[in-house]
């Protein structure tokens, strides 16, 4: 199953509003936020603030790409997409790939679980910045339909963990 960290933001706020941080994360984490990804069905998403909401019947695909010069040379990173999911749970496969600047691919597919209005941060991969150019990418693919009907996506995280 894939590694998954857990922020319950139901009690502390409705939707729409902030977002809690990530804990122990503050000053370490980089952001970018769900309108600069890049969706396959740009139809299927509907934006809200700094939330995408993904409608349903479609590809739930979502990619996008980080420069390292925003990075620290020599630190460990993370890299995880911040999602939650509007009613029900879903428990399902995803296919989770992290390209690093060099060329080196990683790719995986796992089972996550996904639980209303619970914060999770569902991580892609890890990588030691050893690029003083280039862009990392990253995406999160499913299984396309209604399965991820009501998925909200704030965007992705890139943690320094050193």
């Amino acid at each position: 199953m894939a590694q998954v960290a857990r922020t319950d933001a139901a009690q502390a706020m409705k939707m729409g509003k902030e977002l809690p941080h990530v804990a122990g994360s503050e000053g370490k984490t980089q952001v970018v936020p769900s309108k600069e990804l890049h969706y396959a069905d740009l139809q299927a998403w509907k934006f809200n603030d700094d939330t995408a909401e993904f409608l349903g019947g479609s590809d739930p695909t979502v990619d996008g790409t980080y420069s390292v010069k925003n990075l620290e040379l020599g630190k460990m990173y993370e890299v995880s997409f911040y999602m939650s999911i509007k009613n029900l749970p879903v428990s399902n496969q995803v296919t989770l790939t992290l390209e690093l600047p060099g060329g080196k691919k990683e790719e995986k597919t796992e089972k996550i679980v996904v639980v209303p209005l619970v914060w999770e941060e569902v991580s892609v991969g890890n990588f030691l910045n050893v690029y003083p150019r280039g862009d990392i990418k990253f995406k999160f693919s499913g299984v396309s339909g209604d399965t991820w009907k009501g998925l909200l996506l704030k965007g992705v995280h890139i943690t320094s963990s050193s």
